[in-house]
């Protein structure tokens, strides 16, 4: 495998992770593409939070929102994480999931109000869910990666389809 096409499977495993672990987590998928967008590598597109968010002021309803978020958000380095050791893959060098691992950070620091240990906590569970969501679903997660290197972009409908097309087969 080039170089090049290590990075983009790389990428896709990256994106498909986003994706299905919106679609696990009944969150609506817009689309998700491995074409190149802007300074970034890919992009998914699902279920965003709402523009009036206030960090500050947060309900049982909103909290439960960023925690959805965070899983999504970590899933992304973790599955390139799992690939990598189910391939015996280099971990790629770069900080591609810095930003995605920033955002959760803030965002589970609004969850704590400030308690570290409680932020922790947060990051930790999330981990621990993203994690055994990933395993759980892993041939979904591939089936939509194959997908995103054979066709770049998927509509939010064709994720879900993928994705639950090839757990339906796994589970039978």
């Amino acid at each position: 495998m080039s170089t090049d096409s290590a990075n983009k499977t790389l990428v896709a495993y990256h994106e498909a992770a986003h994706a299905c672990l919106a679609v696990l987590q009944g969150r609506p998928v817009v689309s998700v593409s491995i074409a190149p967008a802007d300074a970034s590598r890919g992009h998914s597109d699902h279920g965003k939070l709402p523009e009036d968010l206030d960090l500050a002021y947060l309900d049982e309803e909103e909290t439960e929102m960023l925690v959805q978020e965070i899983r999504s958000l970590v899933g992304g380095e973790l599955a390139v994480h799992m690939f990598c050791e189910k391939h015996q893959h280099p971990l790629p060098t770069d900080a591609g999931g810095a930003a995605d691992w920033n955002t959760a950070i803030v965002w589970a620091d609004a969850i704590a109000e400030g308690d570290m240990d409680v932020r922790q906590t947060v990051l930790d569970e999330a981990q621990a869910w993203t994690r055994q969501a990933l395993s759980g679903n892993w041939a979904g997660i591939t089936a939509v990666a194959e997908a995103l290197l054979a066709e770049e972009t998927l509509p939010g409908h064709r994720v879900e389809v993928v994705f639950r097309d090839a757990m339906a087969h796994t589970n039978t």
